[in-house]
């Protein structure tokens, strides 16, 4: 029996924050839109971990104040969600955590979750797009692609699907590189001496959630290693990462944390990123990538990749 076909225009895999935000951008503009989201949850590194303390972001912890006058974060800005961390206005963050961010943007797009395409290839009459997702018999169909997974991801997807194909493109891609991070979650013990403003290593961050307005319950901290630190730990046991940060934490600046939890962002953020805003396979069907790996990287490349994307397809649309 044929595998059953279910149609989209645009398809894009991943809803991380270029994801959805190209979503939106292009649905604004008439296009039918389908997203593929591996995950239970959205938005990628917007994330925010509820526990029986409280919630703690373990992700990006804000968002820059050149993002918050543009769509959609000024929206949110206006609605109450994001508010300034600073008198001076350069960061926001969210009262309601990363996540609920995401959520928000998200908002009226079509979303499948825990949905993994796991290969591309081109259907019968070359033009649309099949797309293989795990753990479903049917088939997905598209006349345009966006690829939006941290490089690594795409490239594992790429070679499953055109192992002796694209290879110039592939070569591009794999100088995109990313730093790793291990997050450490936990309810500090006493607050007797202040958190520290440049950490001393092997730590990047120390952030006290509780300051930053998402709970209101004290000492809820999240910890963030530096990826020197990350690297050389990443594939250790989860139970030895911990007791070393904690040991590194009590001896560095006295911090003690009990209901610890630990994050790993093997995708954490592009270190060599590609200057332009979105590529596209040299294919005769539309296939692209966007996403924090380009547009110098960060989050403000996945905001511009997904903006730059979302005007070229605009034009292309309307001529």
């Amino acid at each position: 029996m044929a595998a059953r076909l279910e149609k989209a225009d645009v398809l894009i895999i991943g809803a991380g924050i270029s994801g959805l935000l190209v979503a939106q951008a292009l649905t604004r503009q008439g296009w039918p839109v389908t997203l593929l989201e591996k995950s239970p949850g959205l938005g990628g590194r917007l994330a925010t971990r509820r526990t029986t303390d409280g919630p703690l972001d373990h992700g990006l912890d804000v968002i820059s104040a050149d993002h918050v006058n543009e769509q959609p974060w000024c929206a949110l800005e206006k609605a109450g969600v994001l508010f300034p961390s600073t008198p001076s206005k350069k960061s926001y963050v969210s009262a309601l955590g990363m996540s609920a961010l995401a959520k928000k943007v998200a908002a009226g797009l079509n979303i499948q979750k825990q949905s993994r395409a796991t290969k591309l290839s081109i259907a019968p009459g070359a033009s649309q797009w099949r797309i293989a997702v795990e753990g479903k018999s049917h088939l997905l169909t598209a006349s345009h692609v966006i690829l939006t997974a941290p490089v690594p991801q795409v490239l594992e997807m790429l070679e499953a699907s055109f192992p002796q194909q694209l290879k110039e493109w592939v070569n591009e891609l794999s100088t995109v590189t990313y730093d790793k991070a291990l997050v450490l979650l936990g309810k500090r013990l006493g607050t007797s001496s202040a958190l520290p403003k440049k950490p001393l290593r092997p730590f990047e961050k120390i952030i006290d959630n509780a300051a930053k307005g998402l709970t209101t319950t004290p000492g809820l901290m999240t910890v963030v290693a530096r990826p020197e630190f990350s690297k050389k730990w990443f594939s250790r046991p989860d139970k030895e990462i911990i007791s070393e940060m904690r040991k590194q934490l009590t001896a560095r600046h006295a911090i003690r944390l009990t209901n610890v939890q630990l994050k790993k962002w093997r995708y954490s953020q592009a270190v060599t990123p590609l200057k332009k805003a979105y590529t596209e396979a040299p294919m005769h069907l539309p296939l692209y990538l966007i996403g924090d790996g380009f547009a110098g990287g960060g989050l403000a490349g996945a905001v511009n990749s997904a903006h730059a994307l979302a005007a070229h397809l605009g034009h292309h649309n309307k001529y």
